[in-house]
């Protein structure tokens, strides 16, 4: 149960967050619905304004087989991605091993998921690992990868553990309220920061069945630190769940 002050807290955050949606002429009862399902991650990763840039860029919503892409230079040779599609399994693995394939490594992340609307809402603060010639990377051919890849409707292949050396699982636990959502889980994964890194993980994840509703990734001074949120029932995917934690 969250605590009254938490209430309070995004009461008032979500009246100015529908405020500023009002003042971009979204549709009242959208922006009312998209806040009432929007995941308890998500009221954390950003101010008022922030937030309601995130419901502009989830409405009007998107077809079943849809995908929104916005790219914007960040400081220095920085680039950040948001990308809003159908909310299905392994789509942020697919993100990841996509970007990693094209030679991008992420710095940081955010994902979340509106299971009710059936859609999935990535952040990504992406670096190029080489300098292309052009000073900036090909993201026309980037974006077509990145559609390609989260509207396939080709299963990836069954790789249980991809994890790159020196990755672990640092902290496994059910979520802190078990009646309310019996198949919530928390992963904490830890490693050096390299290309490819993110993806193994959600590679993995994904690969034990797991859906990821949320995602906060972040490093500094070369170590990696990423949490997931996720929605995981099979009793084979969580006992290797537990295996890969220790």
């Amino acid at each position: 149960m969250q605590s009254p002050e938490l209430v309070t807290i995004r009461t008032r955050l979500a009246a100015e967050v529908s405020q500023h949606c009002e003042e971009r002429g979204i549709d009242h009862d959208l922006v009312a619905e998209l806040i009432a399902d929007a995941p308890p991650s998500w009221w954390t990763q950003g101010d008022a304004e922030t937030l309601a840039s995130d419901i502009a860029l989830l409405s009007p919503g998107i077809s079943l087989e849809g995908v929104r892409i916005r790219i914007s230079p960040s400081t220095g040779t920085f680039w950040n991605l948001a990308i809003v599609t159908t909310d299905r399994l392994g789509a942020f693995a697919a993100t990841c091993s996509t970007l990693s394939d094209y030679g991008l490594s992420v710095l940081d992340a955010r994902a979340a998921s509106w299971t009710a609307q059936g859609l999935a809402l990535q952040h990504l603060r992406v670096v190029p690992v080489t300098s292309p010639l052009s000073g900036e990377p090909d993201w026309p051919t980037i974006g077509l990868g990145l559609r390609a890849a989260l509207t396939s409707t080709v299963p990836p292949e069954p790789v249980v553990n991809v994890l790159l050396d020196g990755c672990e699982i640092a902290l496994l636990v059910n979520h802190e309220i078990p009646e309310s959502a019996p198949d919530t889980w928390t992963v904490v994964a830890t490693g050096p920061d390299s290309v490819g890194l993110l993806a193994s993980i959600t590679r993995t994840l994904t690969a034990l069945g797991a859906d990821i509703l949320s995602a906060e990734v972040n490093s500094a001074e070369g170590i990696a630190h990423d949490t997931f949120t996720l929605r995981l029932s099979d009793p084979t995917g969580i006992a290797a769940l537990r295996a890969l934690a220790g």
